[in-house]
């Protein structure tokens, strides 16, 4: 059964797909060893805390905070996003997800 975000059975012949886009869908697992989850192997994992690229220059606490309540964004995920064609001194990346405790 194909169900839509709204919880609506989909009918696999709709027209509703944006013709040349592709998904590509994941699911969580738990690392196979914990020090999976080293910041040296570059991670992407969800909850707990970030695991820095540069533990040394950490961002500033001013942005890590609710730019609406001034409350501490929550982690809620990190994903490794290597650039192929840049600087080679600039290969690694990491997009890190932060949240409002509020929603803001």
């Amino acid at each position: 059964e194909n169900v839509n975000v709204s919880g609506q059975e989909v009918d696999d012949d709709d027209d509703e797909s944006v013709e040349g886009l592709s998904w590509n869908v994941g699911v969580l697992e738990p690392p196979e060893r914990p020090e999976d989850l080293f910041r040296h192997r570059f991670p992407s994992k969800v909850g707990g805390k970030p695991a820095w690229l540069d533990p040394v220059h950490l961002p500033p606490p001013a942005h890590l905070q609710c730019p609406l309540s001034n409350r501490s964004l929550r982690f809620l995920m990190q994903v490794y996003a290597p650039l192929d064609n840049l600087n080679p001194d600039a290969f690694h990346r990491t997009i890190y997800v932060f949240i409002s405790p509020q929603g803001n």
